[in-house]
């Protein structure tokens, strides 16, 4: 049986060329979680303000500025969608509170 990882930490390849060993610890704080929605980001990615939203059908990811716009998503229904966007609405000021924290801002 494998140990389970911290639920904060993710092994994730930056490059599709890198072999297995060379794969990056990046943090994943979770921001919030409502209903079945997890809110997170990656530590070490791009700079651009923006939140993760997981579901168990899938995920999405939402620009916060300048308004909030769906980015991308995967296995998310529309109705999924808008109750996800909705959930970033309600915590837009948490979310930006926690990455301004998370990156010194």
């Amino acid at each position: 049986m494998r140990p389970k990882k911290s639920p904060k930490t993710l092994k994730r390849r930056w490059r599709s060329d890198l072999p297995a060993d060379k794969l990056v610890t990046v943090t994943v704080p979770t921001i919030v979680r409502d209903g079945q929605f997890r809110l997170f980001f990656f530590s070490r990615e791009e700079t651009r303000i923006h939140v993760h939203v997981s579901h168990v059908d899938g995920e999405a990811k939402f620009w916060l500025t300048p308004m909030v716009d769906l980015a991308n998503h995967t296995g998310l229904s529309a109705s999924q969608l808008r109750q996800a966007q909705a959930v970033v609405n309600v915590h837009l000021k948490e979310i930006q509170d926690a990455w301004n924290y998370h990156f010194g801002r």
